[in-house]
């Protein structure tokens, strides 16, 4: 926090549960939708997850579309297909269901509807939007990425090479379901990234420059549901509180990271993404805890008090080198989810090029995310760390 001022602002309505999706029909009378766009992927239809919420609004007479080809990684031309059915059909609001991708899709067509615009890169960037957007329902099926609960997306443009961040209070959801059903056939090497993700999230949050003591209570719930819950949910995926609480803990990370930004390790998986189409929650569990280690000459007590969350009051009050325990906390979880589900840990792993180092290294200096990290890295610094998460 500096200057003893700061900013909080989340306003998306969350619904939390076992059955949460059963008030979906409530919320669009709320935002009075009744012709709603469904976007999705492939994978959540082939999982039946779709049926889950076609079911409703086929039992409550609700007119429909669907769009169920969002890409792995989001486009800026999905993003114009999504646009054109929403007009096509005149559609009057948005349901997402799916991961990142498919959420961020979602953002990136509202805008380009809202707007009229079909050239995203004139409104990319922090706060390039001036006015509210068509009403949008987030129902995710990961969790890891936050964005039901975020004011950002992220979408690649695939001619350039480069993914295009976006930031604005308008991009906020309007709701986000957490519906414990919706987690339950993720695999476990996706939950197990998804959740890196997540305790990325919150952990950058927790340490960055615009941190506050209200994005840290969001912040560290996060990481104590994650730390308490993932190693358990890999071994009963079927377990309905677990996923639950995972599903929480994402929600509570995106809250926290929306309001207190993150730092380099997002900068440079940014890049590691662009570059070498690493899905972005393995970067994340790659790069942790080799940013946390360059966190440490700034950061050093508070990285000591997040062995606190991570663990338990008897290790922390025990510990002789909290700073120096987190670390091994983080790096033994992440060796164990290797062995359990077989989650990349090294950029080698993840099928990165040396070669592409010094290309990632200047993606990374451009990237917003380091605008907020509590140590200021050059060039060198980021190829640096690469070459630490390399093996």
């Amino acid at each position: 926090m500096k200057n003893n001022y700061f900013e909080f602002h989340a306003p998306t309505k969350i619904l939390a549960g076992f059955d949460a999706l059963d008030n979906l029909l409530f919320e669009l009378e709320v935002l009075h939708c009744k012709n709603p766009l469904i976007i999705t992927d492939y994978g959540v239809k082939q999982a039946g997850l779709l049926k889950l919420v076609e079911k409703i609004l086929f039992e409550q007479n609700i007119n429909y579309h669907l769009f169920d080809n969002v890409p792995p990684d989001s486009s800026l031309e999905t993003v114009k297909d999504v646009a054109n059915q929403f007009k096509m059909y005149q559609c009057d609001c948005l349901i997402a269901v799916g991961g990142g991708s498919v959420i961020d899709t979602a953002k990136g067509a509202n805008i380009a509807i809202s707007y009229n615009e079909n050239d995203l890169i004139k409104l990319a960037g922090a706060d390039r939007l001036d006015k509210k957007t068509k009403p949008l329902i987030v129902i995710p099926t990961t969790s890891g990425t936050g964005s039901e609960a975020t004011l950002v997306a992220v979408i690649s443009d695939e001619k350039r090479g480069v993914k295009l961040p976006f930031a604005s209070n308008f991009l906020l959801p309007d709701v986000a379901i957490l519906d414990a059903r919706m987690t339950e056939t993720l695999p476990p090497k996706l939950t197990a990234a998804t959740a890196m993700d997540a305790l990325t999230h919150a952990i950058e949050a927790y340490l960055c420059l615009q941190k506050n003591p209200i994005s840290d209570s969001f912040s560290i719930t996060a990481i104590k549901l994650i730390s308490q819950n993932l190693l358990k949910v890999i071994e009963k995926p079927k377990d309905k509180y677990l996923r639950l609480n995972l599903a929480v803990a994402s929600t509570c990370a995106g809250i926290a990271f929306s309001n207190s930004m993150v730092g380099i390790i997002h900068a440079i998986g940014h890049s590691v993404g662009a570059v070498s189409k690493v899905p972005h929650g393995i970067a994340m569990a790659i790069l942790l805890p080799h940013g946390i280690e360059f966190y440490l000459q700034n950061k050093k007590e508070d990285i000591g008090n997040l062995l606190l969350f991570l663990s338990d009051e008897n290790s922390f009050i025990s510990s002789q080198d909290k700073s120096g325990d987190t670390i091994k906390i983080i790096k033994d979880l992440l060796k164990t989810l290797n062995e359990k589900t077989g989650l990349p840990i090294t950029l080698k792993e993840a099928g990165v090029k040396k070669e592409d180092f010094n290309k990632i290294a200047e993606l990374s200096l451009n990237d917003g995310a380091i605008t907020f990290s509590p140590v200021y890295a050059d060039k060198n610094n980021i190829l640096q760390l690469l070459n630490e998460a390399y093996e």
